[in-house]
């Protein structure tokens, strides 16, 4: 009876020790995301190579990083040429130990739709905790496409005012991209 109650005891405690092992809370954190040398906003050309590193900590383990790249369109279309498409990219990739460097060679093919892009960087470590997403604006240009630029009303501004009214008139120029 006596070896039965330590046994249980003894169970009991192991049991409670652990249970007592901290479990690891702490997100990992993406120190730095470099494309084509720039840490904000960026233009590139199609059929150009990005260059991106990523610099990347976890206070345990690494888990996993995902790079994605998609168009920042407001998806409508207006008869665009049917030969271009969106530019997509998805990586996955799995890491090791408690900090890496991911460098990436990204292939713009040379019919992506021109137009502005977000480069997107997420990570998490092996214990599922998230790092802060680090999203960068591109805006990619085609040499094939027309560029359109409004200089009248003037959009360069963050907040862009339009008076209300049955018609609005642009003023612009289109010059071959």
């Amino acid at each position: 009876m006596l070896r039965n109650t330590l046994v249980a005891v003894g169970a009991a405690l192991l049991l409670t020790l652990s249970a007592c092992k901290k479990a690891d809370k702490t997100p990992p954190i993406i120190n730095s995301v470099m494309v084509n040398g720039s840490d904000h906003k960026f233009t590139a050309m199609a059929g150009d190579t990005l260059k991106v590193e990523i610099k990347v900590a976890d206070d345990k383990e690494l888990g996993q990083l995902k790079v994605e790249i998609h168009e920042a369109f407001d998806g409508h279309g207006h008869g665009k040429i049917a030969s271009y498409t969106h530019f997509v990219y998805l990586k996955l990739v799995d890491l090791e130990g408690a900090d890496a460097t991911v460098n990436l060679d990204i292939p713009i093919p040379d019919l992506s739709l021109a137009g502005p892009y977000h480069v997107i960087v997420q990570l998490v470590d092996t214990e599922g905790n998230e790092a802060e997403e680090v999203e960068l604006e591109m805006m990619l240009h085609n040499s094939g496409m027309a560029v359109i630029t409004v200089t009248n009303p003037d959009f360069s501004g963050s907040n862009p005012h339009i008076d209300k009214g049955p018609t609005i008139n642009l003023q612009g120029n289109v010059t071959e991209g």
